[in-house]
């Protein structure tokens, strides 16, 4: 069975693309953004422990 998002696509705002993309059906943003969100937070707060807790001779390590 075929879903149109037509009318959805041409009536979204700015905001509203990104539930678009979690509406679909078939989307590999439903398949990925666990991991994408646990490994952006594990990034950041890496650069943020590299960038404010490490002094300057632990940083050129």
């Amino acid at each position: 069975m075929t879903v149109s998002y037509q009318y959805d696509v041409a009536s979204t705002s700015s905001g509203g693309f990104i539930r678009l993309l979690f509406k679909w059906k078939g989307s590999v943003w439903k398949l990925v953004y666990t991991e994408l969100l646990l490994l952006t937070s594990a990034y950041g707060f890496l650069s943020l422990l590299y960038r404010h807790a490490l002094s300057e001779p632990q940083k050129s390590w």
